[in-house]
């Protein structure tokens, strides 16, 4: 009897215990997916946030707002979500067209995943920052209701042969990496090292062109051997047809 006893009053406690846990006290848009069992075997399908950039006329594209964007919104959202993103990757690109200059972060993974990212990439302190002083004019996000890119090929290009669109999301992910690293690595290594919780949209901007200006000196001397030599040497020295011009473009 008195074992019966000692049986209920632990599950009573028990129960009580569960009962006083406090809640989160994190934003529900915050918080961290729940890996479950079944979260690798979710359909994925690639997901795109777009950042409209501020071009103004007769003025070259704010190159080193891309950097921001890459550093200070998607990293941190990189770190936070890497065990549940199969692949990802950056595209860059201004032309004085519709869409004008226009920074990409696409990746893959299963719709709740991409809900909670959408949803961290709206509370970045600095997106909102970028976007009040205009510097961004508009966020562009996947409607959730009728994504078809569910293939690993379905964003590569579909002029290439079928190995080379399933192979490539992991190299563009490598090499977006890289850049991403060395983003982060040259930030740390200037004497201006920000604090974004005080900081100003000027000294952000900046900040990122010095960034940007020393990225681009070191792909101009160095991209040559560490990158585009190393790459032909993996595929065993093949050459490779190109349109010749004075300064190649790859």
């Amino acid at each position: 009897m008195r074992y019966h006893i000692f049986i209920w009053v632990a599950i009573l406690l028990a129960i009580c215990g569960c009962a006083m846990v406090q809640p989160s006290s994190k934003p529900k848009e915050s918080a961290v997916f729940q890996a479950s069992a079944d979260v690798h075997f979710l359909q994925k399908n690639w997901w795109y946030a777009r950042f409209r950039i501020e071009w103004p006329e007769d003025a070259e594209p704010f190159w080193h707002t891309d950097l921001m964007i890459a550093h200070q919104v998607v990293a941190p959202v990189l770190k936070q979500y890497q065990d549940f993103i199969n692949l990802w990757r950056f595209h860059r690109r201004a032309a004085r067209d519709q869409t004008g200059h226009q920074f990409s972060f696409i990746f893959y993974a299963g719709p709740e995943i991409a809900d909670q990212v959408y949803n961290c990439l709206e509370l970045n302190s600095v997106l909102k920052l970028m976007r009040e002083t205009g510097l961004i004019i508009e966020v562009i996000y996947n409607d959730f209701d009728g994504n078809t890119r569910s293939e690993i090929s379905s964003t590569s290009d579909p002029h290439w042969s079928e190995t080379i669109r399933n192979a490539w999301p992991y190299f563009i992910m490598g090499t977006s990496n890289m850049w991403l690293h060395m983003i982060g690595d040259i930030s740390s290594q200037m004497a201006d090292c920000l604090d974004t919780d005080t900081t100003t949209i000027e000294k952000l901007q900046m900040h990122y062109q010095k960034v940007n200006k020393t990225i681009n000196m070191q792909w101009r001397n160095q991209g040559n051997h560490a990158l585009l030599h190393h790459l032909n040497a993996l595929f065993g020295y093949q050459p490779v047809v190109v349109n010749e011009k004075r300064e190649m473009i790859f």
